[in-house]
């Protein structure tokens, strides 16, 4: 995995070298569609191998330095089969809202909000599912003519609840759902 993240640390910092041209943070709104390669870290590369997101993100940026943004998704990671054990794959809903940070050809994008888990498991009449979590994140990118290209880490922590027939409760199991990412997008302007 570390030879991986090299080689798309080195990927990103080539395309960010070639760029030229000024990151364009133009005042007013915009709506943003990407999609994103991502590798688990942390909790979930115990279980999961890599994933794939969708997201859908509205930003107003008030000058060429600074905006807001809010944004919904949907991450899915593929489980692991190794050792006669296969791993149930793992889907979760972010909704996060953040600040753009426009600086030179790049910008900087903290994000928080909340991560949803969509994934349920059942064993001997016992269902289990994590629960929503705070989520965060940060992310580096440039948005060159419309398209954007940002690398990003995330994670969120989701508490395990267990129920039957009978009785519910939360475990003290915790996840921490965290991934590096990169988000390939295209911006539109939205009433400009």
């Amino acid at each position: 995995m570390k030879k991986t993240f090299l080689a798309l640390s080195v990927l990103v910092g080539g395309l960010f070298a070639a760029n030229n041209a000024q990151a364009q943070m133009v005042p007013g709104s915009e709506l943003s569609i990407g999609i994103s390669p991502m590798l688990p870290v942390g909790d979930l590369s115990k279980t999961q191998t890599f994933g794939v997101g969708g997201d859908l993100q509205y930003g107003y940026n008030f000058d060429e330095s600074i905006g807001l943004t809010l944004s919904a998704g949907y991450n899915q990671f593929f489980g692991k089969k190794e050792n006669n054990t296969e791993y149930k794959n793992f889907g979760a809903v972010p909704i996060k809202a953040g600040v753009k940070y426009g600086i030179g050809s790049f910008y900087i994008h903290p994000q928080l909000g909340v991560s949803i888990p969509t994934t349920e498991t059942k064993v001997a009449g016992v269902t289990g599912k994590y629960q929503p979590g705070f989520a965060y994140g940060i992310g580096l990118g440039t948005n060159v003519a419309g398209f954007d290209l940002s690398l990003r880490y995330e994670a969120a922590d989701h508490k395990y609840k267990i129920s039957s027939s009978s009785a519910s409760a939360t475990s003290n199991d915790k996840l921490n759902a965290g991934f590096v990412g990169l988000r390939l997008g295209y911006t539109l302007p939205v009433g400009r």
